[in-house]
């Protein structure tokens, strides 16, 4: 949608270099456009500009923020946009996203900290489509339940065996060894890989929920995509907000991959999983069924789960598990 608009601007003023991102807070609510000068802008210009973008058929308001402008588009051009757009740069059918690059296997008992440069090395390798060599830093356990459990000192094998076990952490659900595995790829990955990672038995059991929950929206994403029986676009306010929301994630996720490549850090497409899953499930009664949206959603979860918890992506939500 950020293109499209370029491309507006563009007709207008063809030597006009304009950078475009997204607000993550604006008064004009989710889904906001910035829009800044290249080099500055004087006053007078940025209004006129300001001015005629908001005539323009799509365009819902326009902000005067300093030095920039904020835009908010109407909802079916939001949608349109980014639909148009995303539709043309997404795999073709049955082309699945890039596979994970195998990373060597540290030897057992392997500690948690060694778990952790698997883990990013992995991710990372995912994002670049090689491996490369990068710092990361440790890994602390705190004095509590976990630690207690095993001695005063946890490796890898015993927190798989603790995520197995249903009497350990949540609920009565067995877990699988590709979920085990997938939860400690996304619990290794969730902090900045320069940022010692500390873990205790309420953070592995906080993160089991989160995945369970990434992973109940991507089963929604995609049983709502594949509906058949749609219902009609009638929405509150507060509803048309979370669709903006979705959007608004949907379009930020190419530049939070290219973030995360340049940093090689997984850490933002850890965070931008979380935000992408939580959106997506407060707006399941809003969107209609059959959407593009829901496929866009379905595809950049799965894209996202490749890179933070690769055993996870094909996996069924806790609800469906035994």
């Amino acid at each position: 949608m950020r293109r499209r608009l370029l491309q507006l601007i563009g007709e207008r003023s063809p030597g006009l270099e304009i950078s475009t991102g997204l607000a993550t807070r604006s008064t004009l609510g989710p889904g906001t456009i910035i829009l800044r000068p290249a080099g500055g802008s004087d006053d007078a210009e940025l209004d006129d500009l300001a001015a005629w973008l908001g005539e323009q058929p799509g365009v819902e308001q326009v902000a005067r923020k300093k030095s920039a402008l904020h835009v908010r588009l109407e909802l079916e051009a939001l949608r349109a946009w980014f639909c148009d757009g995303w539709q043309e740069e997404a795999p073709a059918d049955g082309e699945s996203p890039k596979a994970g690059v195998a990373m060597p296997e540290p030897e057992s008992p392997c500690s948690l900290g060694d778990a952790r440069r698997q883990c990013v090395g992995r991710a990372i390798a995912v994002l670049l489509g090689e491996g490369v060599e990068v710092e990361v830093a440790e890994v602390d356990t705190r004095h509590d339940r976990l630690r207690a459990r095993h001695g005063g000192s946890v490796t890898l094998e015993n927190l798989l065996a603790d995520i197995r076990d249903d009497s350990i952490l949540l609920e009565d659900r067995t877990r699988s060894e590709e979920f085990a595995e997938a939860l400690v790829s996304y619990l290794m990955t969730h902090v900045p890989r320069t940022r010692r990672l500390g873990i205790d038995n309420e953070i592995v059991g906080q993160k089991l929920t989160e995945l369970d929950e990434i992973l109940a929206a991507q089963a929604l994403a995609e049983e709502k995509f594949g509906a058949t029986s749609p219902h009609p676009l009638d929405l509150a306010p507060q509803g048309e907000d979370r669709i903006r929301a979705v959007v608004g994630l949907l379009e930020s996720a190419p530049s939070v991959r290219a973030s995360a490549r340049n940093q090689l850090d997984p850490a933002p497409v850890n965070r931008l999983l979380r935000l992408a899953a939580q959106a997506v499930e407060a707006a399941r009664d809003d969107l209609p069924d059959g959407d593009p949206l829901w496929l866009a959603s379905a595809r950049t979860l799965e894209e996202a789960l490749g890179v933070v918890a690769p055993t996870a992506s094909h996996l069924a939500p806790a609800s469906n598990r035994s």
